[in-house]
């Protein structure tokens, strides 16, 4: 199904394009170069625990990563106990300005795990939650009552690369602070090493961009727009005059 949007000058607002960095490798320590400062540990009497340290499976920056580790004392080593079931935490609380409702996090990311047919079973999953939620090591929170979640199992030997753009937080008119949680589980049946291990975590907001065609040509084409990059859907878009710009309904927001 396609969409033509032309002719006419659609104008879908005014914004500033301010972005704030609340936290990257250098920033509140989302490389985790200062140990754990500015996260939260919770790991309770759980077999399998968050560590930062050094320990982790090669390809992590700098000297440090957040990782699970069964060990009970340094070096920590970057593997758990598949016969212990463990729920453990790390977070931090985040502060996103009034009118940046563009929000992108990313990580690094390296973890395998357990799911089958039946289930998911060893998996890390990213929470943006409000602050009124406080983990309790061992208790899984709710994915319909947080659902700002997102899963990871199953990734590989190797690190990769991992990007959320997140959305509608009610920050639009006034600042809001949230809780940003990293939570590993697991059961006490099988599993694939290693566990979760994060590192670089970069979270930025930014208001809306302004974008105008330059041609005619597809939404989802950088060289339409005169900031040659594509829009999201929460950027203001104006459509110049005698240019036609073709929306792919299936795979791009008008």
């Amino acid at each position: 199904m396609k969409k033509l949007l032309h002719a006419c000058m659609l104008t879908l607002g005014i914004w500033s394009s301010a972005q704030t960095t609340i936290i990257s490798p250098t920033v509140n320590n989302g490389g985790f170069e200062s140990g754990t400062t500015g996260w939260t540990v919770v790991n309770g009497t759980e077999t399998n625990k968050w560590q930062v340290d050094s320990n982790a499976a090669a390809g992590f920056s700098g000297t440090n990563a957040a990782y699970i580790s069964n060990s009970a004392s340094a070096p920590y080593a970057n593997a758990y106990t598949t016969g212990s079931t463990s729920t453990t935490f790390l977070y931090q609380d985040v502060t996103f300005p009034a009118g940046e409702v563009k929000i992108n996090l990313s990580f690094k990311l390296l973890v395998q795990g357990e799911s089958d047919i039946d289930g998911d079973y060893d998996y890390l999953r990213v929470y943006l939650v409000p602050t009124t939620y406080t983990p309790s090591a061992g208790s899984v929170p709710s994915t319909i009552t947080y659902p700002k979640n997102w899963f990871y199992n199953l990734k590989g030997s190797s690190w990769t690369n991992q990007n959320i753009n997140i959305t509608n937080i009610g920050n639009t008119s006034s600042p809001v602070t949230m809780r940003l949680v990293f939570m590993w589980t697991n059961d006490s049946l099988f599993g694939t090493q290693p566990p979760a291990a994060i590192d670089d975590v970069t979270l930025t907001s930014s208001a809306p961009g302004n974008f105008i065609s330059v041609a005619t040509g597809n939404w989802g084409t950088a060289a339409t727009w005169d900031a040659n990059a594509v829009p999201t859907p929460l950027d203001n878009v104006t459509v110049d005059t005698g240019h036609v710009v073709t929306i792919n309904a299936s795979g791009q927001a008008a």
